[in-house]
């Protein structure tokens, strides 16, 4: 892109959809009565990710959300990573490292089947489902994204994609609980749960807000370069450990 168009230089974003066009949500209403605020810029609602019906009073021993006491009978294999995200990695197979079962410095090829862990009800794993959806078609545009700049061209048509920063941070909590309370993530070679604990009120809000209570997050670091490989996925948190 020319620097006169470039947003980056200009200070302009020039939108590409018309009110009467399909919103690129995906919820399949248009533009104008879903996403387009009146402002004009575009703003993707959050869902309500809470189970939908009456509390059912049980507590499922096994599912981390059992302290709500609305759980379902039956548990749930439910992946660490979503599996649509773990698929555009590799359909197959894993190179995992990092994990509390694995020694430091090593690392081990696994199936995706195996990366699985009975932490939440089916009712709790049924209300985050969407969340799953929404990070796969998240991380296939960035695969996209590579495919693209792979490709010799002189011309480029543009590509617009629209996400919640919302609901990538709550399928972001939810997969950092899932590796939390199935015990696979290490500090120093000990358990993190042996040593923190989760603020169950706040995951709560969170789910029935759609926000984080600050400084929770998803941040942009500035002028650090970090350099990622395709085909990786890492996961850094970044903790206050006197809090």
């Amino acid at each position: 892109m020319s620097r006169r168009r470039d947003p980056a230089v200009t200070k302009i974003v020039s939108l590409p959809w018309r009110s009467t066009d399909v919103c690129p949500c995906g919820s399949g209403d248009t533009y104008g009565r879903c996403c387009r605020q009146l402002s004009g810029s575009p703003y993707k609602m959050i869902s309500n990710y809470k189970p939908s019906g009456a509390s059912t009073g049980y507590s499922h021993p096994s599912c981390y959300m059992n302290w709500t006491r609305n759980c379902s009978p039956a548990i749930s294999g439910e992946h660490l990573i979503s599996k649509t995200v773990l698929s555009i990695l590799n359909p197959t197979t894993l190179r995992i490292a990092g994990l509390a079962w694995i020694p430091r410095g090593e690392t081990r090829d696994l199936p995706i089947s195996t990366l699985r862990a009975n932490v939440l009800c089916i009712r709790h794993n049924s209300a985050w489902s969407q969340l799953d959806a929404i990070a796969g078609r998240f991380f296939r545009a960035l695969a996209d994204l590579y495919d693209d700049l792979g490709r010799r061209t002189l011309s480029r048509k543009p590509i617009w994609h629209l996400f919640s920063g919302e609901e990538l941070e709550l399928w972001l909590l939810k997969t950092i609980l899932g590796f939390f309370h199935a015990g696979v993530l290490s500090k120093d070679g000990r358990k993190i749960g042996d040593v923190q604990t989760v603020m169950n009120p706040a995951i709560e809000a969170a789910y029935g807000t759609g926000r984080l209570m600050e400084p929770c997050g998803i941040y942009v670091l500035k002028d650090v370069t970090l350099l990622g490989q395709r085909g990786s996925l890492d996961f850094t948190s970044l903790s206050d450990e006197r809090d």
